[in-house]
């Protein structure tokens, strides 16, 4: 079942199903590309695209698709969709590929220096890169990631987490990388600037106010490649 939310009026509308909708989508992911919403993946090898104005569905190509898998990453790259890792049930995975809705065509994408296989991790587009970090494959947690570049379908490491985190969120601000994990019971937030491609540690406290979730007293500490502490300063 899929639907639209307005933030507007706060309310909910029913999309359209037809036959694009054939498959069962179990744990999928979704990207806007600014048109369209794709939704692809779940325990299947198959995606579709929804388009607004028409309220259709329009099926995705399944040539040179990814293997079916779930618990993966997408992001919108600015005129492609980004799917890397996941498991299928059996076997957790390294492999991704990029969706081009404008050809309706699949590009699989190097697998030389790729992160350690996993699942659970998360994924950003910071307007030139696909970054991925955290995770997990069956028997670890990772604190661990990489950046792919898709103009010359190229990966390349990242400094670690100082933690090890899985199940993680992330969102891009600026030239900055705000990963979240908790928003009940937040205990750090984790910034990297992409440049300096260093972390810093910024430790606050969680309050609310007017029954709104908020945070205060930021401060942040610095690691190195290593993972060690360099000093105190400002996160910003």
């Amino acid at each position: 079942k899929t639907g639209i939310y307005n933030p507007f009026t706060d309310t909910w509308s029913s999309t359209a199903i037809n036959n694009s909708l054939t498959d069962f989508h179990n744990y999928p992911t979704a990207v806007w590309t600014g048109n369209d919403m794709i939704m692809w993946g779940g325990l299947v090898s198959t995606g579709a695209r929804f388009n607004r104005n028409t309220n259709y569905w329009t099926p995705t190509s399944n040539i040179n698709a990814p293997l079916s898998r779930f618990y993966h990453s997408a992001v919108w790259a600015d005129n492609a969709m980004i799917i890397w890792g996941g498991s299928d049930g059996t076997t957790v995975l390294d492999t991704g590929a990029r969706y081009d809705p404008t050809s309706d065509s699949w590009s699989k994408m190097s697998t030389r220096g790729v992160p350690t296989p996993r699942y659970g991790h998360t994924a950003v587009w910071s307007g030139h890169e696909m970054i991925v970090w955290g995770g997990h494959n069956d028997s670890s947690v990772f604190n661990t990631g990489g950046r792919y570049n898709p103009r010359t379908d190229s990966w390349t490491s990242r400094a670690p987490m100082p933690t090890r985190r899985g199940w993680l969120t992330a969102t891009t601000v600026d030239d900055e990388i705000i990963k979240l994990r908790d928003l009940e019971d937040v205990s750090s937030i984790l910034v990297t600037h992409q440049l300096r491609d260093a972390f810093y540690v910024a430790t606050h406290a969680a309050e609310r106010r007017d029954g709104q979730l908020g945070i205060a007293g930021a401060g942040a500490r610095q690691l190195d490649a290593r993972g060690g502490f360099r000093g105190r300063g400002r996160a910003h």
